[in-house]
């Protein structure tokens, strides 16, 4: 199970990959615009985890083109591709020359084996996307799954675009091999109202019996 932030909060990314067992973190290019980052001072970030960012081209040899920025930035980043007669023909290529790669904007379970047919490392299925356009997203994820393991495909499933932490468990539970949530959903993962509240009774009554607040 690897679990990612998605942003480009510089301030979450270091806050949280330090503090907690993160796998790294995913953005596109519209977290990266609304940021005050540049895309180079990104990537320099959580160093030792799993970093994602996507090309801007949506040609082949543009893809190409910015995936090889990207790597000259940084060798180890995984470059994302959206999932679209040019960005297979690319993901084909870069596969080829030893890049890391992930298909993006994933909605059906077609264009998630055509990926995978390309050998890429991760496909990202659009969860909630799916869902408001009356598609059960996480449902779909789940028939992914079901297909890469009847066809014993290695690549990795990261679900990405979730709405609330009910989604986020579900397919976490169904056996999705990753899931990359924005931080407000994080902190819900990490953080629980009754739990904070039994914390506090404890301590409440440890105080009253012993006079202190350490054992």
């Amino acid at each position: 199970m690897e679990i990612y932030l998605d942003t480009a909060d510089v301030s979450k990314i270091e806050k949280y990959c330090d503090a907690y067992p993160l796998a790294g973190f995913t953005c596109n290019p519209t977290l990266v615009a609304a940021s005050e980052v540049t895309i180079e001072d990104l990537m320099k970030l959580a160093i030792g985890k799993n970093v994602f960012v996507q090309s801007i081209a949506l040609d082949c040899d543009g893809i190409i083109a910015d995936a090889k920025k990207l790597k000259e930035i940084r060798a180890d980043a995984y470059i994302k591709i959206p999932c679209t007669p040019e960005g297979y023909k690319a993901m084909h290529i870069l596969k080829q020359q030893g890049y890391y790669v992930l298909a993006t904007a994933i909605y059906t379970v077609g264009q998630a084996l055509m990926a995978a047919a390309c050998n890429v490392d991760y496909v990202a299925p659009y969860v909630n996307r799916m869902s408001d356009t009356e598609v059960d997203g996480c449902e779909l994820v789940e028939d992914i799954i079901c297909a890469f393991a009847s066809q014993r495909i290695k690549t990795k499933v990261v679900a990405a675009s979730f709405k609330n932490l009910n989604q986020v468990v579900r397919l976490l539970v169904s056996g999705v091999d990753a899931v990359t949530v924005p931080t407000d959903i994080f902190e819900k993962l990490i953080d629980n109202k009754l739990t904070n509240d039994a914390c506090d009774t404890f301590m409440s009554q440890w105080e009253h019996r012993f006079n202190k607040k350490t054992l």
